[in-house]
């Protein structure tokens, strides 16, 4: 539970104050199976930002299924113009996974970066190799880390991007320690 709060807060604060105007988010909840909770809002308010807020995970439950997560995640992506290519995808997760692989080939073809953060002492090796295979970047974080420890993480990802405001992103806290940011250039 402690590992969740700490996701939570830093999701919070980087929907609140960390993602761009003009930015659109959606959020993706997963576990042994994914859910989309809302598709893509375009962040032009601070109440959409509180209503992303309270969709937010506050408990955690199931396993860990990073394939599911990342599927609903392009299917969200698809919602603006019909395709994953050059979107990104920020992934946190405990890394707990080991059929990561089983999707590999689908996320090589999609044509997304995928950036992952590792949470957690038993993260799979194959979560850097599924960053490495997309050009995207990989950091690992362990259950001391606190919450501004990961914005810090958030705010590395955001900060690596040449221009922010042509970002999308989109922001989920999986119910088993799992987070995932999904950005993608605005058209």
């Amino acid at each position: 539970e402690n590992r969740i709060n700490r996701l939570g807060q830093a999701a919070a604060i980087f929907l609140l104050q960390i993602v761009e105007v003009q930015s659109k988010v959606g959020i993706v909840t997963f576990s042994s199976d994914a859910s989309i909770q809302t598709h893509l809002k375009l962040i032009d308010n601070d109440d959409v930002r509180k209503e992303l807020v309270l969709l937010l995970p506050t408990s955690a439950s199931g396993g860990t299924n990073i394939c599911a997560g990342v599927q609903a995640g392009f299917e969200v992506l698809c919602g603006d113009d019909g395709a994953t290519r050059g979107d990104e995808i920020v992934l946190l997760t405990d890394g707990e996974d080991g059929g990561i692989s089983s999707c590999f080939a689908e996320v090589k073809q999609s044509g997304a970066v995928v950036h992952t953060i590792a949470l957690g002492p038993s993260a799979a090796a194959e979560l850097e190799q599924l960053s490495n295979m997309t050009g995207g970047l990989h950091f690992a974080a362990t259950d001391n880390v606190d919450t501004s420890g990961l914005i810090d993480a958030f705010t590395g990802l955001v900060s690596g991007n040449d221009d922010i405001s042509q970002q999308s992103i989109q922001v989920g806290l999986r119910s088993e320690n799992e987070f995932r940011i999904v950005p993608l250039p605005t058209q």
